[in-house]
């Protein structure tokens, strides 16, 4: 790959939880107030758990909550919900944020430079050090799980390229697991390309190859362990089943869980409803059901599908995989 145009370095920022609202005159909205972040840096957000269900107190049609909006003032994060009426439903979303660190100027007549890139030199905390550590091609047959031995596993993204209009992918991120159903929601089986990104820890420099080093002598960048490389970031339309394009041919899109979408009928007036994952075919992706939430709505209740416009950080599978 080409580690000469655009290399960043990521940081894990942590896992987060909505804790606390606004007053509800603004609106149904929490904030996230994200700690460590770097100044300048660009904050990627993952969705673990996005959307859900609920059923208020005298109603008995369930509807789907999820976050519409979001945006960021600062250090803090602010999400818009969907109205609801049970105001604890406000503290079930739950996200993973990294940044990546902006472009660092150069200056001087000689050595060897990484152009519009990450100054390596200056990194001297390991949280900011992070890469690639696992790649490779394996078949999802119901689910699969990240290898526990990758560095910082706790702290890891898993990105992943397939090509099958007719699965979505899952992920369950306390094991870190991706699950693939089918077209309602049943157990299904692709192949597909992962990349795994963490960060809390110094490269190992490469026994052939190139690295560089901190004043400290600490290793901060090593050609076994490759860069983040943003192409672009895409958002899921909002109903599910609706293609978009990526920026690139073959896209690796963080596994995540989108939001919330309503199934087929399961009789006496009732449909399914299920959490949203990814399709991809191509280098189109759309939201798709994955595991049934566990509730079920009426059938004839018409409502838009929940999902987040969340905006994926898009990868160029080609730069991590040469098949």
């Amino acid at each position: 790959m080409d580690i000469t145009a655009g290399s960043r370095s990521m940081r894990f920022l942590g896992i987060y939880g909505t804790a606390q609202t606004s007053d509800q005159q603004q609106g149904y909205r929490a904030y996230i107030d994200i700690k460590g972040r770097t100044a300048g840096s660009q904050v990627y957000i993952v969705p673990i758990k996005i959307g859900a269900p609920y059923q208020d107190s005298v109603s008995t049609i369930v509807g789907l909550d999820y976050v519409k909006s979001y945006w960021l003032e600062g250090d803090r994060l602010w999400l818009q919900y969907t109205g609801v009426n049970d105001l604890k439903r406000w503290k079930f979303a739950e996200i993973a944020v990294f940044e990546v660190t902006a472009a660092s100027a150069y200056s001087g007549e000689y050595g060897i430079v990484l152009q519009d890139a990450t100054n390596y030199l200056e990194i001297s905390d390991a949280n900011s050090a992070g890469c690639c550590v696992w790649a490779g091609q394996v078949t999802i047959s119901g689910s699969w799980s990240a290898p526990a031995d990758i560095p910082m596993r706790d702290n890891c993204v898993i990105f992943a390229n397939w090509s099958n209009p007719n699965v979505a992918l899952g992920y369950n991120n306390s094991s870190k697991t991706i699950s693939c159903y089918g077209l309602n929601g049943a157990s299904a089986s692709v192949t597909a390309r992962i990349a795994i990104f963490s960060s809390g820890f110094f490269p190992t420099p490469p026994e052939y190859g190139f690295a560089i080093w901190n004043a400290q002598g600490q290793c901060t960048f090593s050609s076994d362990y490759p860069p983040l490389l943003i192409a672009g970031t895409v958002s899921l339309a909002s109903r599910q089943n609706v293609w978009v394009s990526t920026p690139v041919s073959r896209p690796l899109v963080p596994v995540s869980s989108a939001g919330v979408v309503k199934g087929a009928s399961v009789g006496n007036g009732y449909s399914s409803t299920f959490y949203c994952g990814i399709r991809m075919n191509g280098n189109q992706i759309c939201g798709g059901p994955t595991y049934k939430t566990g509730m079920n709505t009426e059938s004839s209740y018409t409502f838009p599908d929940g999902i987040s416009p969340i905006a994926y950080p898009i990868l160029d599978a080609d730069n991590y995989f040469t098949f």
